[in-house]
């Protein structure tokens, strides 16, 4: 098939974006040269080792990042805010509650605002540490993410412990539990291809859903 010099240009632009998220992603696993090189002869980056669980589930059961960034890009069109936007998919997707993560509200300015679920009674606003202290439990943990985004980066996993709180495992004070940089919420194991991660991006002063 013929490619016009459009489709050409496109297709060398997603190639080198497809290359440069796998030299950002590099420290995302300790594999061998020769390890990686496998995983890109099947399509996925090398990241893909901790993603996905290819121990119980084989690899033609999901998109590969190949697919994902060169094949089917932009395949969702003017429909892609539905994926983009969290607050918007939720919606979009509350007849599957099933598998959907917990959704609790959005941390803006410092302030938690509830989100509520069908036939759920919508809580009140109050401040985010009041927030986090309160309803999250030692063990238990809670994924931030900002609101509009994709692509995995800046995901952050808040936890909390006997001995206090630690971000992405590393230990914070309680006065940075909740800073606009924090978005929202959960660890996971190796996703299975029906519950796939789905990554997010964030920028700086933005809304933040709070939730999983």
């Amino acid at each position: 098939m013929d490619l016009t010099p459009k489709e050409i240009y496109h297709t060398v632009r997603r190639l080198q974006t497809l290359i440069e998220t796998e030299r950002s992603s590099w420290e995302y696993t300790s594999l061998s040269l020769a390890e990686r090189a496998d995983y890109w002869r099947r399509g996925f980056l090398s990241r893909a080792a901790v993603l996905y669980d290819f121990e119980r589930y084989d690899p033609r059961s999901y998109l590969t990042d190949y697919e994902r960034f060169v094949k089917t890009r932009g395949i969702n069109g003017r429909f892609g805010i539905a994926l983009d936007d969290k607050l918007l998919f939720h919606r979009v997707m509350d007849g599957f509650e099933d598998r959907l993560p917990k959704l609790y509200g959005i941390i803006e300015e410092g302030t938690f605002r509830p989100i509520a679920g069908p036939g759920e009674a919508r809580g009140r606003a109050r401040p985010a540490t009041e927030w986090v202290e309160e309803t999250i439990e030692p063990g238990e943990t809670r994924v931030l993410k900002w609101v509009i985004g994709g692509g995995g980066h800046n995901v952050l996993v808040l936890s909390r412990t006997d001995d206090g709180w630690r971000l992405d495992g590393e230990a914070i004070s309680r006065g940075n539990c909740t800073s606009d940089s924090a978005t929202s919420t959960s660890t996971s194991s190796p996703a299975s291809p029906s519950r796939r991660p789905t990554p997010t991006s964030s920028s700086r002063g933005r809304p933040t859903p709070c939730g999983w």
